[in-house]
């Protein structure tokens, strides 16, 4: 069984810095089979998922003040089914300080 479940994160994102990758398998000593983010920030996050750790898939926009939720897939039956497991986040801004917060399991 995974330790430290729900992991919680949160942080600012500077202008014209560098994106930040949250390691979820670091810390929930494996991959995450869900996660939301909120974009608290003026601007727009760009989130990108990572299944592997190295290699990230198209990224997405969170507008300001929205909620984007990753969860797992449930079956028609109510059988719950995961997606792909998840390694890696990586947020990055448009160009206004960003403030974000999230929590995976």
């Amino acid at each position: 069984m995974k330790t430290g479940l729900p992991y919680s994160f949160d942080g600012t994102i500077v202008a014209g810095g560098a994106a930040v990758v949250v390691d979820l398998y670091a810390n929930l000593q494996g991959k995450a089979r869900g996660f939301f983010v909120v974009n608290d920030g003026p601007g727009n996050l760009s989130v990108e998922v990572s299944n592997d750790g190295t290699n990230y898939g198209s990224a997405f926009l969170v507008g300001s003040g929205e909620q984007y939720s990753f969860p797992p897939f449930t079956h028609a039956t109510g059988e719950e089914r995961e997606k792909e497991a998840i390694s890696r986040i990586r947020l990055d801004d448009d160009g206004a300080n960003t403030t974000y917060r999230g929590q995976a399991r």
